[in-house]
């Protein structure tokens, strides 16, 4: 299986890389919330495409995700 979230945000915190594919990244809680509900973003306001980003997974199954 493979999440770009989780990849994203593992890559973020490690390198502390935050431009080009990695805006808004770089907290380890989203490593945290990418294992724990699938998706880092999930609705929230994202500063840098001035937009909300992302949707919940609460309704995907998990051989889905």
């Amino acid at each position: 299986m493979w999440s770009d979230d989780f990849h994203h945000a593992v890559h973020s915190v490690i390198t502390g890389e935050r431009r080009r594919l990695f805006p808004g990244l770089g907290d380890i809680r989203q490593i945290a919330r990418a294992l724990r509900e699938g998706y880092v973003f999930q609705g929230e306001y994202f500063n840098f495409w001035n937009v909300p980003r992302g949707t919940s997974a609460a309704e995907v199954p998990l051989p889905r995700m």
